[in-house]
Parts: C-alpha cells; sequence; structure tokens
C-alpha cells in the first residue's frame, strides 16, 4: 500500500469518526437533558452524582453496560439474540454515511432513496429477529414447574394423588396463547422461585377478582393473615392442610402461586396424642393482602367485616369449613363471636336464600347449620366452582341414599 492511499484511508476514518463520535455524544447529552427534565417535572434531582452536575451520567451509564455480565436466555437463539442490537445499531449509523464532505461526486436523488432504505432495513431487521423468536423459543413450563417443585419432591411423592390428578394440577399452571383474549386472572403465571420483589413491585400487585374471592373464603374458614417479622409493613396468607386433603391444597395454591415465592412445605405436630402431618403455603407480603388484613383483623383479632354481604361472592363461598352432617351441612365458625356468626350467617340467608340456624358448639363456640332443604341450592351455587376431592362436604347422607 502506497504512502498516499494510506493517508486517504486514514483521512477517511478520522472523518467517520468526525461524524460518528459528535452524533454519538449528541445522543448521550440529550438523554442525560431529558433525565435532568423528568426529574424537575417529578420535583426529583436527577442525575447530580458523576462529574459536574451530572454531566458524566451518561458515560458511566456506557461504562457500567460495557462492564455487566453478558446474560443470555436458555431458550433464547444465541445467534439472533446476540446480532439484534449489533444489527439495529448498524443500520441506525448507516444513515450518517449519506453526509457530504463535499459537493463532488454526490447525487441527492440518490441520497434521499438510500435514507428511506436505510430505514426500512432497519425496520425489517427488528421485524424479523422478532418473528424468528417467537417462531424458534420453545416454551416447557411443565418442565420449569417440575423444577421449581424439586426442592419438595420427597414430599411430594407422599401425596394421595394420581398421575391423572397430578397431570391436570400441572397443566393449570400453564398459560393461554399470547394471542388468547382471557379473563384477567384465569391465567396468572406462577411466581414461585422468582426471588424477592422490590418495595415498587410488590405495591403494584393487586388480587385479580377470582383470587381475591378465594382469599375471602380462606380468610372465612383455615386461612389466617400474619406479618412476617415485627419489622415487615405488608401481611401474607398462611393455609394449611391435613396430608388426607393434599390434593386439595395444591389446588388451592395453584390458584394463588402467583402471590407466591415457594410451594407446599410438609409440617409436622402433635394432635390429641396422635402426629399430624400437614402441607402448608404462604403467600408473600405485599400490600393487597395488607388490606384485606385491615378489614378482617381491625383490633388483631379475625372478625367477620361488615360488607361481608359484597365479599362473599360463590367462589368464597365454596372455602369455608363445612363438616357434612345427616341431614345438612354444619359451617365451623368456632373462633368467631356470636355476633360474627349472626351476622354471617343473614348474609347466606338474605343473599342465598339458604336456611339456616344458630347451634351452639362449646362456651362462646357458636355454628351455622344449613339445613336439607336448602342443600339443593347450595350444590347448584358452588359445585360449578368446586373441587372434585371436596365435593363430600355438600352430599349429605340422605342425598347419597335417594340417589
Amino acid at each position: 500500500m502506497s504512502i498516499s492511499s494510506l493517508f486517504y484511508t486514514l483521512l477517511s476514518v478520522l472523518e467517520v469518526l468526525l461524524v460518528v463520535v459528535p452524533s454519538l455524544m449528541v445522543v448521550a447529552f440529550i438523554t442525560l437533558a431529558e433525565r435532568k427534565t423528568m426529574a424537575s417535572m417529578q420535583r426529583r434531582i436527577g442525575p447530580n452524582f458523576v462529574g459536574f452536575y451530572g454531566l458524566l451520567q451518561a458515560f458511566a451509564d456506557a461504562l457500567k453496560l460495557i462492564l455487566k455480565e453478558y446474560v443470555s436466555p436458555t431458550q433464547a437463539n444465541f445467534l439472533l439474540f446476540f446480532l439484534g442490537p449489533i444489527i439495529t445499531l448498524i443500520f441506525s449509523l448507516f444513515g450518517y454515511a449519506i453526509i457530504p464532505y463535499g459537493l463532488i461526486g454526490y447525487n441527492f436523488n440518490f441520497i434521499y432513496c438510500f435514507i428511506f432504505y436505510i430505514i426500512s432495513c432497519k425496520l425489517y431487521s427488528c421485524n424479523l429477529l422478532y418473528n424468528f423468536y417467537l417462531n424458534n423459543s420453545s416454551d416447557n413450563k411443565a418442565i420449569s414447574f417440575r423444577k421449581n417443585l424439586h426442592y419438595n419432591n420427597t414430599n411430594l411423592n407422599k401425596l394421595k394423588m394420581s398421575d391423572s390428578e397430578f397431570n391436570q394440577w400441572l397443566t393449570g399452571f400453564s398459560d393461554a396463547s399470547p394471542k388468547s383474549v382471557v379473563v384477567w386472572g384465569s391465567n396468572l403465571q406462577s411466581l414461585v422461585g422468582t426471588g424477592k420483589f422490590t418495595k415498587q413491585v410488590s405495591n403494584m400487585i393487586v388480587l385479580a377478582p377470582y383470587q381475591y374471592s378465594v382469599v375471602i373464603g380462606l380468610l372465612l374458614s383455615d386461612g389466617w393473615l400474619i406479618f412476617a417479622s415485627k419489622t415487615n409493613k405488608n401481611a401474607r396468607l398462611g393455609f394449611k392442610q391435613s396430608l388426607s386433603h393434599s390434593v386439595y391444597i395444591l389446588f388451592v395454591f395453584n390458584i394463588l402461586s402467583h402471590y407466591c415465592s415457594s410451594g407446599p412445605k410438609l409440617t409436622t405436630g402433635v394432635r390429641a396424642g396422635k402426629w399430624y402431618y400437614g402441607l402448608e403455603f404462604y403467600t408473600r407480603s405485599l400490600t393487597c393482602i395488607t388490606e384485606l388484613y385491615l378489614i378482617f383483623y381491625p383490633n388483631k383479632v379475625k372478625i367477620i367485616p361488615d360488607n361481608i354481604y359484597e365479599l362473599l361472592t360463590p367462589v368464597a363461598l365454596i372455602m369455608g369449613d363445612g363438616s357434612v352432617q345427616r341431614h345438612g351441612l354444619i359451617l365451623c365458625t368456632d373462633s368467631y363471636s356470636i355476633e360474627d356468626v349472626v351476622r354471617l350467617m343473614n348474609v347466606l340467608m338474605i343473599r342465598y336464600r339458604l336456611e339456616c340456624t344458630l347451634r351452639f358448639y362449646k362456651k362462646n363456640q357458636y355454628r351455622i347449620y344449613i339445613r336439607q332443604d336448602s342443600m339443593s341450592i347450595l350444590r347448584t351455587i358452588v359445585t360449578p366452582y368446586f373441587h372434585s376431592s371436596m365435593l363430600y362436604k355438600i352430599t349429605s347422607m340422605s342425598y347419597k341414599k335417594s340417589k
């Protein structure tokens, strides 16, 4: 290579740098100005730590981006994932190639066509990479959820659940197609094993209507709300059942897994001199759970809230703690005062037209008895939402004999 050709090559490189570097600098400082403007609109200071008045913040962000650990999704196409941002940046910089360094030899009609060509290529490349990602990504959620529950494999093997029931329970985690129109809350993905949420994320999470009714029903029966520690400002929901009802508690956990960080755990205890085995799970400590705590625990003691008429939906009704009788059904409301029990009984009589009476169980303990004449109405209301393992609660002895 001659000295003259080398000189012109270096000159061309210098010309490119003189165009590209200032352009990137302008983008960096425009981004900084945008962040400063948005901060002032929100009564915040904005970037002010790196450099004088935060002027070097853009360079610090670029350095952090370069030094960050490279992470690639396991199910992604590595080549497309790696080339995506590179292709996008290259087509963005191609636009500066039409900047004339002199008027000799430039066809402005060609420049106009070249600009539209670059814009089209950039849009097409982004759409192409996105379509490749959609077509080549593999969604294997059943395997991922088995991995999330791998820590409790020993306990799951002890559950009295057939293979068909387990597969039916497991497939409940899978989402609908991204193109499907679904009711909000019917396709919530499990968040088990996703780690701790930030305060901002926890405050944004709300209970979907169906899950909200399920939590209300659990609180009226065996569920409880508790703070994980004295310093924790948000409450969490706890629910426990005996091992014989393992299918039922997994059914409930499947519904609320979007709000849980871990799966059900095996618990042991002693009751009436005998060892007791059960399954227990807790939700995350969330603001939406704390709102229910303020309703059900106004004085740190669980009550039946005054607005129970609006809260007691058919979904909440199926979660009640009941005991089947020869003629009818007993709702175990032992932990509530007589005023709370009467309030709940009035809702059952007025809203659902169920014939109920108040029964004395023990000292300061009262239960609600639903008569046999109203059992057909109750079955019609709750059967569409009831889990098969708990149908015995709404099927009295006389009803079985009549069948």
